[in-house]
């Protein structure tokens, strides 16, 4: 049964069919808002997203805590003072980061709201905010019916789901690409100066979101020079205007130095012709690519386990049998659409609906095959994430597909076969989380840990990680970057059989928290297997997501524990010496110059090791053993670290050695004359010895690189009334 035409109907055909629509439309929006806020508050914080929050300000909650300096520590939580600081923050951490939603972050941190959850809720609403903008969009192409299909597969996208939760801003992405191709058929349909203004807005910030952005208006711009040469006069506007649009943008391409093909090699490959073409088709199939996580958690609540798993494991079955439905659909709008029905406002001549056919399949296809080709020609550089808002074309192409069907039956059966697919794919991602479970985790760790165990987490990233989603708590919280290091920091604190603080009469406990490959379950056999062979045990709790993360209590074997014979890995000295760094936080000095100790036992020319022990000990007071381990930390290796040399000359100081002390600071401005500590223990040095204008200079310096140093302030004031009373 054909679409009836809004200018064939009566007027209160016409206003049935308004109101019918705008039903049917309302209740897609609240389903697709229901399916996003589903879940959302169970998400984890996982390291694409932690990686520009730690540059935010911290929630609320966690800087009321006592422990928020430890966290802040642990985390490496550094809060920007500015937006350009965060913006160059960014680029440090991400060499490739436009500025576009980093700003927003910033703005939305500091005025809005300083929680996760609230970043959360913006990017939901921006999906949200799609659904009826892909209804308009496909609605001026194909009718009404077209649209609320095309809004209908967008509202139950699992993938589109899954962005919409993300702090991350391919959601944002994908709007503004919505947002550009319907206002990019309107002004070429003749429409006034709001689509131009919309159009040149959204593909100005497409690349400054994302620089891959930038394929769709080339995609406009493609369509332009294929269909549009005639209408020259437009398409030299159009082209000068972007073309002027578009010159600061690769200025600023040329500044950006992103990672060599080699430091990005562990994640990014070129696919494989299956995968690829998954993207191209199955971006909502769970299993198809590494986007979402297909689980049997809804399905159980419903029949028994055995038949919940076997939903799961047709998964792949339907998503190739979804890729050939997609194919059908596409072939089928073209060949109905291969005659003139859409005509341009103002009485010009038609505008052939195939064309924009064409435009459609051109923005489904042509972004993927271009990041394919660099991949394969150039370097890797396609994730299907990128091509997020291509799924957009091909919903409006679904939803015009069926819209042309005449009959009604088949019509009904190609509804019931879109409607089923997203059914189950929405069943399969909506039964536990889709991002790798840290929050649970945590909650394990919390409930069942004294205050005073130690946490080692399985890899440095991940420990900045796990500790962000467990909160400021009184808990050391150090890493091993290898199961041998993670198993024998294990080993190492347990055989120290230290007593609780918390829990009189008990001893303090060990957590070992992995996380393993994407899609992989428990348990970590090579961790397991070096905990045996130090004659540990342990008990295990996993967690879900992509990702599963395991919390292991480890314990002392009934025959004791037995530390490694065999040769570590050469990363282990340095672990061990960042495990007594988190001592020397914790303000467990004895146990940090223990770690410092078993670090120099795997490699005794560490110098790293002797320098945080030196530290430690200059907290407990023993400045001898301190100056000690700086001077050997110094001769291993003097540039090191530049802490060693400040650290050295504050104890010179104490010592009352000001010569010894000035030459200690002086290597450290010269190691980096930006560093105020060396500038401003430089300052106190010269002072002791009377070199009050030299001393004057010093802490002038520190001031100006530290504008906030109250303690350079008081010395300086203090410098400056003993010169006048000399």
């Amino acid at each position: 049964m054909a679409e009836v035409s809004p200018t064939s109907a009566a007027p209160s055909q016409q206003a049935g069919h308004h109101w019918v629509t705008r039903v049917a439309l309302g209740g897609i929006v609240a389903l697709g808002l229901f399916f996003r806020v589903w879940g959302i508050t169970g998400e984890s914080v996982w390291f694409d997203e932690f990686v520009s929050l730690i540059l935010l300000k911290a929630p609320h909650a966690y800087v009321q805590s006592p422990h928020y300096e430890r966290w802040n520590q642990t985390v490496g939580h550094q809060e920007s003072s500015s937006l350009a600081a965060c913006l160059r923050a960014n680029r440090s951490l991400d060499p490739a980061t436009m500025p576009a939603y980093p700003t927003f972050e910033y703005c939305w941190n500091g005025l809005v709201s300083d929680s996760a959850l609230s970043l959360r809720l913006y990017s939901l609403f921006v999906g949200v905010l799609m659904i009826p903008l892909i209804f308009l969009f496909a609605r001026d192409l194909f009718g009404n019916f077209a649209g609320l299909m095309a809004a209908l597969c967008l509202a139950m996208s699992p993938v589109h789901r899954y962005y919409g939760q993300e702090i991350r801003g391919y959601v944002f992405i994908a709007f503004l690409a919505l947002l550009s191709a319907w206002s990019f058929f309107h002004l070429l349909r003749g429409g006034g100066r709001r689509w131009w203004v919309l159009n040149v807005a959204a593909n100005t910030l497409l690349p400054w979101t994302h620089v891959f952005g930038l394929r769709v208006p080339m995609v406009e711009g493609l369509f332009l020079l294929l269909f549009h040469l005639r209408d020259l006069r437009r398409v030299l506007r159009w082209s000068a205007v972007h073309a002027l649009l578009f010159i600061p943008l690769a200025m600023y391409v040329q500044t950006l130095h992103y990672w060599s093909p080699g430091a990005a090699s562990s994640w990014q490959k070129v696919p494989g012709a299956a995968e690829f073409f998954s993207d191209l088709l199955a971006d909502d199939a769970a299993g198809m690519t590494h986007q979402i996580r297909a689980t049997s958690a809804a399905f159980a609540q419903f029949m028994s386990s055995e038949a919940a798993n076997m939903l799961v494991e047709a998964r792949h079955m339907v998503g190739w049998a979804w890729m050939g439905a997609v194919l059908m659909f596409a072939l089928w709008l073209m060949a109905s659409k291969f005659r003139p029905t859409v005509p341009d406002a103002g009485g010009s001549a038609p505008s052939p609906a195939w064309r924009w056919v064409v435009f459609l399949l051109m923005w489904w296809l042509v972004p993927a095959l271009t990041l394919y080709a660099a991949s394969v020609l150039w370097r890797p550089c396609i994730f299907p994430r990128y091509t997020l808002h291509s799924s957009l074309a091909l919903y409006i192409i679904v939803g015009g597909a069926i819209a042309t069907i005449c009959r009604l039956p088949v019509r009904i059966a190609a509804v019931c076969l879109v409607g089923g697919f997203f059914l189950y794919q929405d069943a399969l991602v909506i039964g536990e989380t889709q991002r790798p479970d840290w929050l649970s985790a945590a909650a394990h760790v919390r409930a069942n840990a004294q205050s005073d165990d130690i946490i080692i987490v399985d890899n440095s990233s991940w420990k900045r990680v796990f500790a962000y989603n467990l909160g400021p708590v009184e808990n050391v919280v150090a890493y091993g970057n290898e199961p041998e290091v993670q198993a024998e920091m294990c080993a190492f604190f347990l055989g120290k059989d230290l007593p609780s603080r918390s829990n009189p009469g008990k001893s303090r406990g060990v957590w070992a928290i992995t996380q393993l490959d994407y899609f992989k379950e428990g348990p970590n056999e090579s961790f397991e297997k070096q905990l045996a062979m130090r004659g540990l045990t342990f008990t295990r709790s996993e967690f879900n997501g992509f990702q599963h993360i395991l919390a292991y209590r480890v314990l002392p074997g009934v025959k004791g524990i037995s530390s490694s014979p065999y040769p570590m890995s050469p990363n282990a000295p340095t672990e061990f010496g960042e495990l007594g760094m988190a001592f020397w936080w914790a303000k467990e000095y004895t146990t940090a110059v223990a770690a410092c100790r078993k670090a120099l036992e795997i490699d005794p020319r560490n110098a790293r090791a002797y320098s945080y022990m030196g530290m430690a000990f200059k907290e407990m007071g023993e400045r001898d053993a301190a100056l000690e381990a700086f001077r050997k930390a110094v001769q291993l290796n003097p540039d090191d670290l530049i802490w060693t040399h400040v650290n050295m000359g504050a104890v010179l100081m104490e010592k009352g050695d000001p010569d010894g002390a000035i030459a200690a600071f002086r290597r450290a401005v010269d190691m980096d004359a930006g560093f105020a500590p060396g500038h401003a223990g430089l300052g106190k040095a010269l002072a002791a010895k009377g070199e009050f204008d030299a001393a004057i200079n010093a802490f002038r310096k520190a001031m100006s690189l530290d504008p906030n140093d109250a303690e350079s302030r008081a010395a300086l004031q203090d410098a400056v009334k003993r010169k006048a009373s000399k």
